[in-house]
C-alpha cells in the first residue's frame, strides 16, 4: 500500500527541489512490561490489514505537519474497495482496493495519487499495484516474493515483513523490471496519546524502504494507523516520509 505514499511524495520532492534536512525516525519498540503487570493485549493485525483493503465504505485520514522546508503541508489518505479486475501484468483476476493520497501546501493541491492494489481475496496478499499520479500514464509494480501473512495475535513491539515489489517499465504482460524495488515491513507500536484521552495509542505501522538499481536506499516512508485489538482501524494516524532531501512528519488532529 505504501507505494501510494511513495509516488505522491516523489512528485512533491521534485516540486520542492532544494529543500534540506532529513526527517525523524519512526520510533523504537517500547520496553517490555515490568514483571507482575497484566498480560499485554494481543492484536489481530491480519484483520487490520483485511479491514484496510476491504472494509465497506471509505477509510480516510488527514495528517498535517511542517516539512524540512519549514512549510506546513497536509497529506490525506483514503482507501476504498473496488470490483474484481484483471491485473494487466499477469492476466490474472484479483480483488481490488484503491488508495488515494493527496498532498497539499496551504490549501493548494500539489499531487493526487491513486494506487490500485490487486490482491488475493482469500489471503489478502497483494500481487501488484497500478499507480496514477495527476492523471499521468499509470505505472505498475509486481510482487517480488510471496507476501507474509500478518499475525492474528501480535503484541506491542512485534514486527515483520509484509510485502516486496519490483517496479516495472509498463503495465502490460511484456513489461520488465526497471531495477528499482521496495520492501514494506509491519510493526505494532505504542505512541504517546495526550489528547483527547491520556494513555498509550496502539498503532499498526507500515514502513516502506525503496532502493534504486544499485541497491542504494532512496526513500523511507512510514504510516501508522490507530488499531484496536480486534483489528478495527481508528481515526488517528501518523506519517513520516524521507525522500530526496525532503522530509515530512504529520499527524491527525487530535492525535
Amino acid at each position: 500500500m505504501n507505494r501510494s505514499l511513495i509516488v505522491s511524495m516523489w512528485a512533491v520532492a521534485a516540486l520542492t527541489t532544494g529543500c534540506g534536512g532529513g526527517g525523524g525516525d519512526s520510533g523504537a519498540a517500547p520496553s517490555p512490561s515490568p514483571a507482575g503487570s497484566p498480560s499485554p493485549a494481543a492484536y489481530n493485525l491480519r484483520a487490520a490489514w483485511q479491514n484496510f483493503l476491504t472494509s465497506t465504505g471509505t477509510h480516510s485520514w488527514s495528517v498535517s505537519g511542517t516539512a524540512s522546508d519549514h512549510k506546513a503541508y497536509t497529506l490525506t489518505l483514503s482507501t476504498a474497495p473496488g470490483l474484481s479486475q484483471v491485473f494487466p501484468v499477469n492476466g490474472n483476476t484479483y480483488a481490488t482496493s484503491d488508495a488515494t493520497v493527496g498532498f497539499g501546501l496551504s490549501g493548494l493541491a500539489l499531487t493526487s495519487t491513486v494506487t490500485r492494489n490487486f490482491y488475493d481475496a482469500t489471503t489478502f496478499a497483494v500481487a501488484g499495484t497500478r499507480t496514477t499520479i495527476n492523471a499521468q500514464t499509470p505505472t505498475c509494480s509486481a510482487a517480488a516474493a510471496a507476501a507474509t501473512a500478518l499475525p492474528t495475535a501480535a503484541h506491542i513491539g512485534d514486527s515483520g515483513t509484509l510485502e516486496s515489489f519490483n517496479d516495472l517499465n509498463g503495465c502490460v504482460q511484456s513489461s520488465t523490471t526497471t531495477g528499482s524495488s521496495s520492501v514494506t515491513a509491519w510493526s505494532l507500536q505504542n505512541a504517546a496519546n495526550p489528547a483527547p484521552t491520556a494513555g498509550a495509542l496502539s498503532l499498526f505501522c507500515q514502513l516502506t524502504t525503496v532502493r534504486n538499481t544499485s541497491g542504494t536506499q532512496i526513500e523511507r516512508d512510514s504510516i501508522c494507523i490507530e488499531v484496536s485489538p480486534d483489528g478495527t482501524l481508528g481515526s488517528r494516524a501518523w506519517v513520516d516520509i524521507e525522500q530526496s532531501g525532503f522530509s515530512f512528519i504529520g499527524t491527525t488532529t487530535p492525535y
